[in-house]
């Protein structure tokens, strides 16, 4: 009696390995896709397999308990556990490859997953013989592999659900350097308008709800937005982003689509996204989809999105990092607030309550000099543009006027300088205007100016260098820059909206 249940025994684990081996070649993952039917019963996967997985680990704790006692309640308990633990294992692996196959998926992990998932199936079935008629190390042995198998499993199916690197994305920094992962740093910008559009606003939305079904490992539609790349390269309908082109960018038609449409994405079982998440987007393309611009260089934003970013930017610092802006604000302020009353320098924000401002000198012209310059170099990098015209300004102010790198417009015109100092000035990145008119340059700045290769605008009507000869080699030397000799000079542009006392309108 006891040698056919042994034979039968082990004839149904055959069986049960011959059903699991066969999925290879009945349910081939070769991307083709299978029928409704076949979807309908593979989408029973994601319901079916935590079965297994607490009856795996289950038995394991059975076993901790320590000596077998043959014939108890407990082993009997236990040999019940086995039994459903391979029936729901059976189940969760041809429904997961019912799922693959029917979805077309051909992806190096979801093969990985596959073929790891029926070997798990494979040994479960094996452990039933092993604990009737093998010794309990035996078993043991068959179980502690089923545990393995297990683990290795459920991370390649988390993956593919939820991306690579959902366990590790919120890993501490000490925890990411013990298992060798990359120690992400922190964004580091004072201002929302610093922000990279694509990386700290775009791609975070694409990573929350598009990468895990479009990546390396689980291409659907053979798009992987893990990257700026992937976003220009599209997939089988064309490419996900065109750049300044909203109708072309097949990302934003289908995040616009109606939720009930087929084709809407994310899909149904994941949070659509919200409208600021897709105005964003819609900027983002629209503004011509750069991979490097920050939010300032991008251009105006729409109101909505200035409120998105405003509200990203906030949710990236502690408590403690926004007292400690708000704190440097209230003291730059101040500081710049003392200076204007005491020497009637207009300093006026860009905009309320912003980091950046802008000098005007028109009222103090005759008392403004290189000594009133250098009370401003404590706070140089806050000012984007400075109208100095008139002023008694001289080459040595030049050092004072380098130490302002984020200067985009200077206005020097009608001053004493000479220009001996001015190559000083290409210490500014950011300088795209200078206005000369009218000052004293002398002939001599030619080899100085020419240093300047940031310059888009130059103006030089109405001094020694305002000669056609000069010019022509200027313009040899600074081939981007617009040069104008004989047009009239504009006043420095004014700040969107002016605010007096550094607060109220």
């Amino acid at each position: 009696m006891q040698t056919f249940l042994k034979i039968l025994t082990w004839t149904g684990c055959a069986i049960g390995v011959a059903i699991l081996a066969s999925i290879w070649w009945v349910l081939p993952l070769d991307g083709a896709g299978g029928s409704d039917s076949v979807r309908f019963l593979g989408r029973f996967h994601p319901v079916l397999l935590h079965m297994p997985i607490g009856l795996v680990l289950l038995l394991g704790l059975f076993e901790l308990r320590g000596k077998r006692d043959p014939g108890s309640d407990t082993d009997k308990l236990v040999r019940f556990v086995l039994l459903v633990t391979v029936l729901s294992t059976l189940l969760a692996v041809v429904s997961g490859s019912l799922l693959a196959f029917g979805e077309g998926a051909d992806e190096e992990l979801v093969q990985a997953h596959q073929r790891n998932g029926i070997l798990l199936g494979m040994v479960v079935v094996l452990m039933v013989g092993l604990r009737t008629i093998a010794t309990p190390w035996a078993y043991r042995g068959g179980l502690m592999v089923a545990v393995g198998l297990l683990f290795l499993t459920s991370h390649q199916g988390g993956s593919l659900t939820h991306g690579r690197d959902y366990l590790t994305k919120y890993a501490p920094d000490s925890m990411r350097w013990v298992f060798g992962l990359e120690v992400e740093e922190p964004v580091k910008v004072a201002r929302a308008e610093d922000l990279l559009v694509f990386d700290h606003l775009v791609q975070p939305i694409i990573e929350q709800n598009c990468v895990s079904c479009h990546n390396p490992d689980k291409l659907k539609g053979e798009l992987n937005l893990e990257t700026f790349d992937g976003h220009l390269a599209g997939g089988e309908l064309g490419p996900a982003v065109v750049p300044s082109d909203l109708d072309a960018s097949e990302l934003y038609f289908r995040i616009t689509l109606p939720q009930d449409d087929e084709e809407f994405m994310p899909p149904d079982e994941k949070t659509p996204l919200s409208d600021a998440e897709v105005n964003l987007i819609a900027w983002w393309i629209e503004r011509g989809a750069s991979p490097d611009l920050t939010v300032a260089e991008l251009g105006p934003q729409p109101g909505e999105v200035e409120a998105y970013v405003a509200s990203v930017f906030a949710g990236m610092l502690s408590p403690e990092e926004l007292t400690r802006i708000q704190t440097e604000r209230e003291e730059l302020y101040a500081a710049l607030g003392y200076i204007r009353a005491e020497h009637g320098v207009l300093i006026l924000p860009t905009e309320m309550d912003s980091d950046t401002f802008t000098i005007e000198t028109n009222a103090i012209r005759k008392t403004f000099d290189d000594g009133v310059l250098s009370l401003l170099e404590p706070y140089a990098e806050s000012f984007v543009a400075a109208d100095l015209s008139g002023t008694q300004l001289t080459d040595q102010a030049m050092g004072s006027l380098a130490k302002f790198i984020n200067l985009r417009t200077l206005n020097l015109s009608q001053t004493p300088l000479a220009g001996a100092t001015l190559g000083q000035l290409s210490r500014l990145p950011e300088l795209e205007s200078l206005n000369l008119y009218g000052s004293e340059i002398a002939a001599a700045a030619l080899e100085q100016l020419s240093e300047l290769k940031q310059l888009k605008q130059l103006f030089l009507f109405q001094t020694a260098l305002d000669d056609e000869t000069m010019v022509s080699q200027l313009r040899k030397a600074l081939p981007d820059c617009d040069i104008r000799v004989a047009a009239a000079v504009l006043p420095l542009a004014e700040p969107a909206e002016k605010t007096d006392d550094y607060g109220s309108s």
